[in-house]
């Protein structure tokens, strides 16, 4: 018997064999962590501790919130999106790493650093055709000579990320990124820290992971086939055929069936898009969703698996059904699968 409902095993061997590979196809390169969002559902401090004894050049969060936690293992925290007037103070008390998107954000960067009597590292962020956040490429190189000439700066870096690798965008943002780095070059500006691949770049994009790049910054990719989500079997019962499962009676047996109620649900982070459609494994045979997902329970149909009993242990995420499944369901990506786990599902550490 399990000692719990509901618990995610996150494999940090398998962290570690993600980070060599990300390393294999980006030899030499420095590696920035993304650890955000609670390092995507999966617990950041013990991922943190794991990436920066496999050699993690540093981190990449979201918020100042997420850096601050970062602080304690030593390596330089990279805040990669926007920085509201409220964070700002603690930023650069904190030393955190910041992105410029434009010349206002650079002044504001800059008065805080002198108030402060401090040299805050910023990276210009470049909008090469992501069309989300940064400086307009067309933009960059009048800006970066303007933001340049700035009291308490140290304007060492520069990036830009991508919205679809696989796309013909992609190469002409490389291009356009390229361009900016020759620009500013010919007035005597260079960088420390040249930046462009995310997950995608590192599988998939050579052009990025060498000269004048120097570094890569890998989230999902450290993050696959790491986490495995299972559950208990809650209940087993035989329901005669004509019998309706779940809310709103959105599945009707049409045979008497052996039906499992399951100890998860959209509260724990179980997508309601797998009602009716997803696929679990009980005992080493598939069980599909049968019904609607509700808050603390989901139905499965166990006529693969009929010796199945309450407390038996039912598999909802692994490299047999994996996150990217649900994801495809869902319209969504695997992101937003792990960033939805919830708070009250408990991780488990192995290979630590």
């Amino acid at each position: 018997m399990q000692n719990h409902r509901i618990w995610a095993t996150v494999d940090l061997n398998a962290l570690r064999k993600n980070f060599e590979y990300v390393c294999s196809r980006a030899p030499g390169m420095n590696v920035t962590g993304i650890v955000k969002a609670n390092a995507y559902g999966m617990g950041v401090h013990p991922v943190a501790e794991t990436l920066k004894q496999a050699g993690c050049s540093r981190f990449g969060v979201a918020t100042c919130k997420e850096g601050l936690e970062l602080l304690k293992y030593g390596l330089p925290v990279q805040l990669l999106g926007a920085v509201p007037d409220f964070e700002l103070p603690d930023v650069v008390k904190n030393g955190i790493v910041t992105g410029i998107t434009d010349y206002e954000t650079a002044e504001r960067f800059s008065a805080e650093a002198v108030r402060q009597n401090r040299t805050m590292e910023c990276h210009f962020k470049l909008d090469t055709g992501m069309g989300r956040l940064g400086i307009l490429y067309y933009d960059a190189p009048e800006l970066i000579r303007a933001v340049s000439k700035l009291p308490g700066l140290d304007c060492c870096g520069i990036y830009s990320h991508f919205p679809q690798v696989g796309s013909p965008l992609a190469a002409e943002q490389v291009k356009r990124f390229k361009q900016v780095l020759n620009d500013v070059e010919n007035d005597g500006i260079r960088f420390r820290h040249i930046h462009m691949a995310n997950s995608d770049a590192i599988e998939s994009l050579d052009e990025v992971l060498g000269a004048p790049f120097n570094g890569v910054r890998a989230g999902l990719i450290l993050h696959k086939n790491v986490l495995t989500l299972q559950a208990t079997l809650g209940a087993v019962r035989k329901m005669p055929a004509g019998y309706s499962i779940g809310y709103n009676q959105t599945h009707v047996l049409k045979n008497d069936t052996t039906v499992g109620t399951v100890c998860a649900g959209y509260a724990d982070g179980l997508p309601l898009a797998l009602s009716n459609r997803g696929m679990t494994i009980c005992n080493g045979e598939k069980c599909p969703v049968i019904g609607r997902v509700s808050m603390d329970y989901t139905t499965i149909d166990l006529s693969s698996c009929p010796d199945a009993k309450a407390g038996d242990v039912v598999t909802l995420i692994s490299p047999d059904v994996p996150a990217s499944a649900w994801a495809e369901l869902k319209g969504s990506h695997e992101y937003d699968i792990f960033c939805s786990i919830s708070q009250r599902v408990p991780r488990i550490y192995t290979g630590t």
